[in-house]
């Protein structure tokens, strides 16, 4: 929740140390180097169609169905543990049919989240049921 996060996500600009795990076939097809040493920024048109909002995912979470949402390393890793589940919970009610939900890789969803199932053989890509 805090703005200059969301500014810096908007940006679209990353370091090349973040970008070390991805093949650099797709870092050349998807990003361009900065004037900034050591920094990448992403392609315009990757950008459009995302919606960049902040949201109390207790109390005003996205009303919209979602096909694809990440939630690393926020809720399921500073969130208090009785906030988890119902935060969760909203977030799930959030993603369309079918739509994926990421999760940080040292992450992990409740046992008791039946509406989702994990996708692909990852342990940090779930599919909600449809």
């Amino acid at each position: 929740m805090n703005p200059d996060y969301l500014k810096r996500a908007q940006a679209g600009i990353y370091s090349a140390s973040s970008l070390k795990e991805l093949p650099e076939a797709l870092r050349k097809l998807y990003f361009r180097p900065t004037q900034k040493q050591h920094a990448y920024r992403i392609n315009e048109p990757l950008k459009k169609g995302v919606i960049w909002r902040v949201h109390n995912l207790l109390s005003d979470p996205p009303d919209s169905p979602f096909h694809l949402i990440f939630l690393r390393n926020s809720l399921l890793t500073y969130y208090r543990e009785d906030l988890k589940l119902p935060a969760l919970e909203k977030v799930v009610d959030s993603l369309a049919q079918r739509g994926f939900l990421i999760i940080g890789a040292h992450e992990e969803i409740s046992p008791g989240m039946n509406e989702l199932v994990p996708f692909g053989g990852f342990t940090y890509i779930f599919q909600k049921k449809g």
